[in-house]
């Protein structure tokens, strides 16, 4: 689908970290994990996130921003709620379910205040824990982005951030950064196509080490990122 330059921008301004929804905060546990030693440099690092895109990422997270973004379009809210209790009721540690709800409150804020989207005062009054992937999708199925453009823009996301992360923990250059972006963005096609194509009876947000990673977090004594 192709995107007009008002639409581009928008996305690149919602898209990213480093705007008020707070992901800049969170390491998803790559702080703990460097800490450890377990990842310490250029190549273990892409192993460890291209491992998270195809978990993580290909078997969960976009298959439900996918099912959330038709929702949406449908007016379906009994199916988005679900879908939503899902997601939340998947994160398995106290920062994981905190960095989610953050993000969803401080999303529709930015709207709320903004009066970009008028309806969406109304349109979440009855929802409870809102999270993060039912915010985001509800604005871009509101800008009619397209399924693709909308897993697109959330695994960028999600990478910028990891990344960006990562160069200040371990810490590697931007050159470094930079080259495993580009290389990571070589899979971001066959993520997305698993994903849209994914039956739901598979989905799978089974990935042990980052789930320890982000329980461990919780309580590492010194730390950069927010617990």
């Amino acid at each position: 689908m192709k995107i007009d330059q008002l639409l581009l921008m928008r996305l690149l301004r919602i898209g990213g970290p480093g705007l008020p929804i707070g992901a800049f905060s969170y390491s998803q546990g790559i702080e703990w994990v460097v800490n450890k030693g377990y990842v310490g440099n250029e190549a273990q690092l892409e192993d460890w996130l291209r491992t998270l895109m195809y978990t993580n990422q290909r078997c969960f997270d976009l298959p439900i921003a996918s099912k959330l973004y038709e929702a949406w379009g449908k007016n379906d809210l009994n199916r988005v709620k679900g879908l939503n209790n899902l997601y939340f009721a998947s994160k398995d540690c106290l920062e994981l379910r905190q960095e989610t709800l953050q993000m969803g409150r401080s999303l529709l804020e930015i709207f709320i205040q903004t009066r970009e989207i008028k309806t969406i005062a109304a349109d979440f009054k009855d929802f409870e824990n809102v999270t993060f992937l039912t915010a985001l999708s509800y604005v871009l199925s509101k800008w009619s982005v397209g399924v693709e453009n909308c897993l697109t823009l959330i695994l960028w996301g999600w990478l910028e951030n990891q990344v960006v992360a990562a160069m200040k923990l371990i810490p590697i250059g931007h050159f470094a950064c930079q080259k495993i972006f580009g290389s990571l963005e070589n899979n971001f096609g066959d993520i997305i196509n698993g994903a849209l194509n994914i039956e739901e009876t598979s989905w799978s947000n089974f990935s042990l080490g980052q789930s320890i990673a982000c329980a461990k977090h919780e309580t590492q004594y010194s730390r950069m990122f927010r617990s």
